[in-house]
């Protein structure tokens, strides 16, 4: 069974593996490349345009309960953009 997540940038769902998965720590949002860090995660699609809306992006995320500083989303962006070149 595949499971299915959905984009916090554009709301679209889609598979769990065609996805990248981030947590909240502390103050801070990181990658989780394994999909399996403990706490709270949200999805994001592979793709630049996603990447993008969520950098730019003000609002709460409601799967993490809570909103991130407009810092704290453009930090995330910028790993985003330098995982890009990894392998899924």
């Amino acid at each position: 069974m595949m499971s299915v997540r959905t984009c916090v940038a554009c709301g679209a769902r889609g598979a769990k593996i065609e996805l990248r998965r981030f947590v909240r720590e502390a103050a801070e949002l990181r990658l989780d490349p394994t999909q399996c860090a403990p706490g709270r995660g949200a999805y994001l699609h592979r793709d630049a345009e996603c990447t993008r809306r969520f950098g730019r992006g003000r609002g709460p995320i409601r799967s993490l309960r809570w909103t991130p500083s407009a810092q704290a989303r453009a930090l995330l962006a910028a790993s985003v953009e330098c995982a890009a070149g990894e392998p899924r």
